[in-house]
């Protein structure tokens, strides 16, 4: 679960320093919560300039950093269902 939330986070990062080339700061928390019957993701990312970042859409940046973190979750978790079973 740990490394599943460590990759999470590096896709993240890899997004946001690709998009944002070098303009913002990003702290970016991952947690897992398992149930009995489902894991979740919790995906916190807060960016932080010292820069004008100019046409760089704060928002859209937050989002899309987000669903790029869900959709690497989902083939993750998707990988492990696969070899558990």
């Amino acid at each position: 679960m740990e490394e599943i939330a460590l990759r999470v986070e590096e896709a993240i990062r890899g997004f946001i320093d690709e998009k944002a080339r070098g303009l913002v700061e990003a702290d970016i928390i991952v947690r897992l919560e398992r149930t009995t019957e489902s894991v979740n993701v919790v995906i916190d990312v807060r960016l932080r300039g010292g820069a004008p970042v100019g046409a760089l859409d704060i928002d859209t940046l937050l989002r899309d950093s987000v669903n790029v973190g869900k959709r690497e979750f989902e083939e993750l978790i998707s990988r492990y269902a696969k070899g558990s079973t």
